[in-house]
């Protein structure tokens, strides 16, 4: 196995785990990420702007 079908089937993986956290959700799902939400998510999640505190330089 090469290094793009290792890869490839470690986006199939991860996009079958998001698939079934999904769908188990009974009330109301969060979704928490860092930097850019993934591409899996596109269209569902809405970015919320950041605003700046007193403490952001030190986080």
């Amino acid at each position: 196995m090469d290094q793009r079908e290792f890869q490839q089937e470690q986006q199939n993986l991860h996009a079958r785990l998001l698939y079934v956290l999904v769908t188990r959700a009974q009330h109301e799902l969060k979704i928490f990420y860092q930097h850019e939400p993934s591409p899996l998510l596109e269209g569902l999640v809405q970015p919320k702007a950041k605003s700046a505190s007193k403490f952001d330089d030190i986080l």
